[in-house]
């Protein structure tokens, strides 16, 4: 490989990227509890209990990211209890859930009250800061790792750049693919309170979109896939975006 060649995919570390990434409050919040009931069995009453769960109690929401079923650390395998979370605390009373589970023939089941957590871990370091306190299901987003060549830095470079020069509050949107710009727009809020000038090349992009509705079906679908609400897209604006 030659020289030219290795300097074109070496990886920028972080510390030298020309910009700072900054990603929602919900990356960097602090952890967050929910109460919920659990009940605590033997293992091979399981299986009953979660189809007594799914038809008699209130849906779990939210809480997709909780592990329902935890092997209690201390337990020996001769005496395995499992502890099952039923619903959270505030859907139903402790007295009817008793009820309900003597009904169905969970009446040795030892009900108690657990904090979960409320949130789904968004990073690795949430997760390894969460996960003690009850199970949970944790994908790693690799988008959170994104990787910069000199050649992207030199294309971003060259793209700001450019609309730095319009001397404007100035947005482009750019297919990172082919490094071809899709929309370009300043703003114009002095014709309508609402063009600021990212509404203004969204807009672009989807009038373009909407032109594509002539062409065949399948083309159509591949690129509805491809740029959905423009994602996939690269935006550079010359100001910070307003909330909108």
């Amino acid at each position: 490989m030659s020289t030219s060649s290795k300097t074109s995919v070496y990886t920028i570390p972080r510390d030298q990227w020309p910009f700072v990434e900054v990603l929602p409050d919900e990356y960097e919040r602090e952890l967050e509890t929910i109460d919920v009931y659990i009940a605590k069995i033997d293992c091979k009453q399981t299986n009953p209990l979660l189809k007594f769960v799914q038809k008699h109690l209130p849906a779990l929401e939210h809480l997709e990211h909780c592990k329902r079923i935890r092997r209690p650390t201390h337990e020996k395998t001769a005496d395995l209890k499992l502890e099952v979370i039923l619903c959270l605390r505030d859907k139903i009373a402790k007295e009817e859930l008793i009820q309900l589970l003597e009904q169905n023939g969970f009446g040795q089941a030892e009900i108690t009250i657990a904090s979960v957590c409320k949130h789904a871990p968004l990073n690795r370091k949430q997760y390894e800061a969460w996960k003690d306190l009850w199970p949970l299901s944790y994908r790693e987003d690799t988008r959170l790792d994104p990787k910069f060549t000199k050649n992207d830095i030199e294309t971003i470079h060259a793209h700001m750049d450019s609309i730095l020069a319009t001397d404007t509050i100035t947005c482009r949107i750019v297919n990172p693919s082919t490094n071809s710009v899709l929309a370009q727009e300043s703003d114009s809020r002095s014709e309508h309170p609402l063009h600021h000038a990212v509404m203004n090349a969204i807009d672009q992009v989807a009038q373009a979109e909407r032109s594509t509705k002539k062409r065949g079906a399948r083309e159509m679908l591949e690129q509805e896939k491809a740029s959905y609400l423009c994602t996939g897209y690269d935006v550079y604006v010359t100001h910070e975006p307003c909330a909108m």
